[in-house]
C-alpha cells in the first residue's frame, strides 16, 4: 500500500512540475508584454506551453490587450506554433473589429479550432505583426487554449 501512495505522489508531483495539471474549465491563457510604443513588424513575441494532453480537441485563439486597438483593425499578424520535436505551422491572420470585446481594450481571434497537440512537451507560440506594421497602445499578446467537449466550446 505504501509504494501505491508513493507511486500516486510522485504521479501528481510529475504533473504539477510540468505544467500538466491542467485547469479546472479547461481554458489556459499565456501572454507577454509588447512595446506599447510601437511593436513592430518584425518583433517576435513568444509564449510557451508545457502540454501533455495529446488527445483533445482545443481551440486555439491570439488575444492582444491595450487602449486605442481601432487603430490596429486590418493589421495581419503571423502566428507560429513550434511543437516539441521541431515542427512549425504558422498562420496569418488579420485583427477585425468583431473580435472586440465588451470593454474594447481586448481583442481575441480564433486561428485554429479542434486542435489537437499531439505531441508531449514545450510548445512554443509566436506573433509577429507583417507588413511593415507598428502597432501603437497595445500591451500584451498571447494566446489562449481551450478544450472543447466535442468540438464544442
Amino acid at each position: 500500500m505504501n509504494g501505491i501512495v508513493q507511486c500516486v505522489a510522485m504521479c501528481v508531483w510529475a504533473a504539477v512540475a510540468t505544467g500538466c495539471s491542467g485547469v479546472a474549465d479547461g481554458t489556459v491563457s499565456m501572454e507577454t508584454a509588447v512595446n506599447p510604443a510601437g511593436w513592430k513588424a518584425g518583433e517576435t513575441a513568444k509564449v510557451l506551453y508545457d502540454n501533455c494532453d495529446t488527445v483533445s480537441l482545443r481551440v486555439l485563439s491570439l488575444f492582444v490587450v491595450g487602449d486605442g486597438l481601432e487603430q490596429c483593425v486590418g493589421t495581419a499578424v503571423e502566428v507560429a506554433v513550434v511543437s516539441p520535436d521541431s515542427l512549425r505551422f504558422a498562420d496569418t491572420l488579420r485583427l477585425i473589429p468583431a473580435d472586440v470585446s465588451d470593454d474594447r481594450r481586448v481583442w481575441n481571434r480564433i486561428f485554429r479550432a479542434d486542435a489537437v497537440l499531439n505531441r508531449t512537451g514545450q510548445y512554443i507560440f509566436e506573433m509577429t505583426p507583417c507588413e511593415n506594421a507598428e502597432l501603437y497602445g497595445m500591451r500584451a499578446v498571447g494566446i489562449e487554449i481551450t478544450n472543447t467537449d466535442n468540438g464544442e466550446r
